[in-house]
């Protein structure tokens, strides 16, 4: 009996003294250190998608010191083979070049590239194969910005330890 009781006011404590701690995206808090980063944006429905995650996630800001600037490319297969054995699927990849250019000095501070990939299977109706396509993109360009805004903060975490 007292064992639950200890075991309650334990958990209370715990829950009491977590209750000030905030979360944020990391984008507010580089902002909040001066770093904020502006994002450039990119050509196409999945630039759209893609400059959009990027800059949620980086976080907007009104003074920005960087400049981020993308271009996505990307390539599909039409079947995969596993294992010696030809199957109906279709790998679709997208590449991202970014360069981070410090708006102060217009510099290039940081230039790199990401890629991701998926596979989806194909049917035999082309809507289902359009629409298909059409969410591995949208897919795709959300992970990049991703991986990208994930790349770009720890390179600003670094430089700003420096």
């Amino acid at each position: 009996m007292w064992l639950s009781r200890l075991l309650i006011a334990a958990i209370l404590a715990l829950a009491t003294a977590c209750s000030g701690l905030a979360v944020k995206p990391l984008g507010s808090s580089l902002s909040q250190q001066d770093l904020g980063v502006v994002v450039a944006d990119t050509a196409g429905r999945n630039g759209q998608i893609y400059t959009r995650n990027l800059t949620r996630l980086l976080g907007d800001t009104s003074a920005p010191k960087f400049q981020l600037k993308s271009s996505l490319s990307s390539s599909s297969t039409s079947s995969v083979t596993v294992r010696g054995s030809t199957a109906d699927f279709k790998k679709k990849s997208m590449t991202a070049a970014i360069t981070l250019i410090d708006t102060s000095t217009g510099k290039t501070v940081m230039r790199d590239s990401m890629s991701e990939s998926t596979t989806l299977g194909t049917v035999t109706s082309y809507y289902a194969q359009a629409r298909s396509d059409k969410h591995a993109d949208e897919r795709i360009s959300q992970l990049l910005a991703k991986r990208v805004a994930i790349r770009v903060q720890l390179y600003l975490i670094e430089m700003n330890k420096q």
